[in-house]
């Protein structure tokens, strides 16, 4: 069986979980392909696993590890990301997975509805 998982690549809380997830599908002889961006992508890769970019879909703002939300909306909404989803859903269409897990990332939720 094949998996793809995406990860939201914000947060490395995501990362670690999905990672763990992803190391329990190879212990059972599946293959298990990313799809995460920023320091998400490099542990993930830094981990062994593949990985294939994927374009960000929100954009958190804020100082000294604060977080402004109006911010951090107004930037996400400047990603514009119709044009994300048709990249996330070729690659969904390449990779043939049989299963998708999406750990926040809902470009690929989204995706894999097709």
């Amino acid at each position: 069986m094949k998996v793809f998982i995406f990860v939201c690549g914000e947060g490395l809380g995501h990362t670690a979980r999905s990672m763990a997830a992803g190391k329990e599908f190879e212990n059972e002889n599946h293959k298990v392909v990313f799809g995460a961006y920023g320091y998400s992508a490099e542990l993930i890769r830094k981990n062994g696993f593949r990985v294939i970019p994927i374009p960000p879909e929100i954009r958190l703002v804020g100082d000294s590890g604060t977080l402004d939300m109006k911010t951090s909306i107004i930037e996400s909404l400047k990603l514009r990301q119709i044009r994300g989803l048709f990249r996330v859903m070729r690659m969904i269409k390449n990779e043939k997975p049989d299963v998708v897990l999406s750990d926040s990332y809902y470009l690929g939720t989204l995706s894999a509805l097709q």
